[in-house]
């Protein structure tokens, strides 16, 4: 008998609801990122600055990098929500083969 060693449901349960909580930390992250490239871009049309001047040398980073380090929290984030994701999925996938081997042994194919 091929043995499977499926993933504990209250472990799968408590990652769904940490996906759910780290994506909500990811939409926040890029609403900050979003407010703070408008402020920039206001900024800079306001001190005479071309529109694509603005857009190309300082909307990533701001004028001081001030937006460096949100890119940076969220750049850690959306690694951590993927790890999250891709967890999640190869939990399934043990799952699935699990069914796979039950069925196939209830049917006396394995």
């Amino acid at each position: 008998m091929n043995a499977v060693d499926l993933p504990d449901f209250d472990e799968i349960y408590k990652l769904i609801a940490d996906i759910r909580n780290k994506s909500v930390e990811v939409a926040k992250k890029r609403l900050v990122i979003k407010v703070m490239e408008k402020e920039v871009f206001v900024k800079g049309k306001d001190e005479g600055m071309a529109v694509t001047h603005v857009t190309s040398a300082y909307k990533t980073t701001g004028f001081n990098d001030e937006i460096l380090p949100i890119r940076e929290e969220l750049a850690e984030l959306e690694a951590d929500l993927d790890f999250m994701e891709n967890t999640l999925d190869l939990h399934k996938s043990k799952i699935e083969v699990w069914r796979t081997i039950s069925a196939n042994e209830r049917t006396g194919v394995a």
